[in-house]
């Protein structure tokens, strides 16, 4: 995150204090589902499993947290 979104980064670290063990597990864990709907989860699920990588999901992630 540091390197793609680095004003992010700096908000978490430096504004929130948080390390981004403490919302990126719950990000990865339920695969999305604390974050949206229902819906929206299962487009994003579709993209990943059409995908099939790990990347993929790291891409995903990125570009949710770049839009928020």
């Amino acid at each position: 995150m540091k390197k793609f979104l680095p004003k992010l980064y700096h908000y978490f670290y430096n504004v929130l204090e948080t390390p981004e063990i403490f919302w990126l597990t719950k990000i990865i864990l339920s695969l999305f589902l604390f974050s949206f709907d229902i819906s929206e989860c299962t487009r994003i699920w579709d993209y990943f499993l059409s995908r099939g990588s790990l990347k993929t999901f790291i891409e995903i992630t990125i570009s949710i947290l770049d839009h928020l």
